[in-house]
């Protein structure tokens, strides 16, 4: 029996491990569990086959902290002038702080398995609403869907 998700972000492990990309997925794809334990990520120009999986788990992308020093010094230059060094400061870190919370929220699924002939690992994410509903549950649902899938097959 075939499950399918629809907008699932699908990131390589270069991408997802660098910490100056701006847009943090590759790929904006359906997720289709098929009944033998395969993953297949496809869209109009894309497909990608996950076969024996090895490892599935939930973590995090690398924290993008090359675009936080740009914008913090992009801020600095642009308030310094207006407010004061001790406010400037202070907005600066508020932030930086809540770029982090929003980071930490982001939870991806991280699959280690024979992609397309070759080993290698992958991130997805349950992309829907711009990304929030993963923030908001949707990718731990669709990871704890994924591994209920794969012991079905095992």
């Amino acid at each position: 029996m075939e499950k399918k998700f629809e907008s699932a972000w699908y990131a390589t492990e270069e991408r997802a491990k660098s910490a100056n990309v701006t847009i943090v997925y590759d790929q904006v794809c359906d997720l289709i569990i098929e009944g033998d334990g395969r993953l297949v990520l496809r869209n109009e120009k894309f497909l990608l086959q996950v076969d024996h999986i090895s490892k599935i788990r939930l973590g995090r992308r690398t924290l993008n902290w090359k675009k936080y020093l740009l914008f913090d010094a992009f801020v600095l230059i642009l308030m310094i002038n207006r407010y004061s060094l001790k406010r400037t400061i202070l907005s600066i870190l508020i932030a930086n702080f809540l770029g982090v919370v929003v980071w930490m929220t982001q939870r991806w699924i991280i699959i280690e398995g024979v992609v397309n002939g070759e080993n290698k690992t992958i991130y997805i994410l349950d992309g829907r609403s711009l990304g929030w509903a993963g923030k908001f549950g949707g990718t731990k649902k669709l990871f704890k869907e994924l591994t209920s899938s794969l012991k079905e097959v095992v």
